[in-house]
Order: structure tokens, then C-alpha cells, then sequence
């Protein structure tokens, strides 16, 4: 997640040719897929395998580390929109130039979003050495 979110940031430039902008949309798109991969494997993880629901549902860092995943996932939404606006530059072949404003504030998204990732296994190393859990 966090290569695929490093890439996403890289390619992110204020004048990009077309086809440097359908790479971002290209890697935005393998960041949605790694995200739900990662949702499967983390419910099945929670709901039929490791230590059951309960383990999970009574942990407060449990839901602490989703709530940080669910901010994660709405500040990766304007950057998605904002690049789904390009569709018809990218297949008239138009270079994209990104506004200096726009061009901060998707850029801030996604630094915040590489700020929060790291928490993610963190927490999970904590829960797995049993931290979190209210008796």
C-alpha cells in the first residue's frame, strides 16, 4: 500500500504529458486494489480465522487502527475524483497542467495519507502483543 501510495505521489506533477497522467490513473487504480485486498483479507481475518470477533470488537486499538484506516480511505478520495476529471484530455491526447492550488492540496492528501499509513501495523503489533484489550 504504501509503494503503490510513494508511486501515486512520485508521478503527481503540476504538467504532465497524457500518458505520464494515465500512469497516475493506472497506479491510483492498483491503490484501490491493494486497499481491497487488504479489507478482504482483514475481515476474514476478523470474522472466520485468528482469534475471533470478539478479540477484535472489544480492542480499543483495534478500532483506533480503523478509524485511521477509514480517514486514510476519504483523504484518497478528492485525488481520485481529480484525476477521473482527465479522462478526455487523456484520450485527446492533451497534456494535463495542474493548477498550483490543486496541485498543493491533492499533493497534501496524499502526504497525509503517507503520514497516517504506518500507524496501520503499528496498531497491529500492539494487538497482537495483547495491548488494547478492556477487561
Amino acid at each position: 500500500m504504501g509503494c503503490v501510495l510513494s508511486s501515486e505521489l512520485f508521478l503527481f506533477k503540476q504538467n504532465m504529458t497524457y500518458q505520464e497522467a494515465r500512469r497516475l490513473q493506472k497506479v491510483d487504480l492498483a491503490y484501490l486494489g491493494v486497499v481491497v485486498l487488504l479489507l478482504g483479507t482483514g475481515f476474514s481475518r476478523v470474522f472466520w480465522y485468528a482469534k475471533g470477533q470478539h478479540y477484535y470488537f472489544s480492542n480499543w486499538l483495534f478500532t483506533v487502527k480503523m478509524i485511521v484506516f477509514i480517514i486514510i480511505g476519504l483523504l484518497s478520495i478528492p485525488p481520485t475524483v481529480f484525476y477521473l476529471k482527465w479522462k478526455t484530455d487523456i484520450q485527446k491526447k492533451k497534456p494535463i497542467q495542474v493548477q498550483s492550488s490543486d496541485y498543493k492540496k491533492i499533493r497534501g492528501l496524499i502526504l497525509a495519507q503517507l503520514f497516517l499509513l504506518p500507524w496501520l501495523p503499528l496498531f497491529a503489533v500492539f494487538m497482537a502483543r495483547g495491548f488494547g484489550i478492556s477487561n
